[in-house]
């Protein structure tokens, strides 16, 4: 599975060539994102920790069962990102 992270996002694409702005991409190719999210400080966490499993879902949970959830998802030991 896959998500978007960002800190700060802008509802108006500042490309020529945008054909739909990111918060219409990610809904129809179904990405949960996230916004408000500090990436610097994430980034940090990450490289000093190591890759670690998340849940990030448009969904709602009751807490206990989104931890479970990240723990019983695929990890990224041994995934191929280049051909996604």
């Amino acid at each position: 599975m896959r998500g978007f992270v960002i800190e700060e996002l802008t509802e108006v694409p500042s490309n020529w060539r945008s054909e739909m702005s990111l918060d219409e991409y990610l809904r129809k190719w179904n990405i949960p994102g996230a916004k408000g999210i500090d990436t610097r400080a994430l980034t940090r966490h990450l490289r000093t920790r190591g890759a670690m499993k998340a849940c990030l879902t448009t969904e709602r949970f009751r807490r206990r069962t989104q931890p479970k959830m990240a723990i019983e998802g695929e990890g990224v030991i041994g995934m191929d990102y280049v051909p996604r």
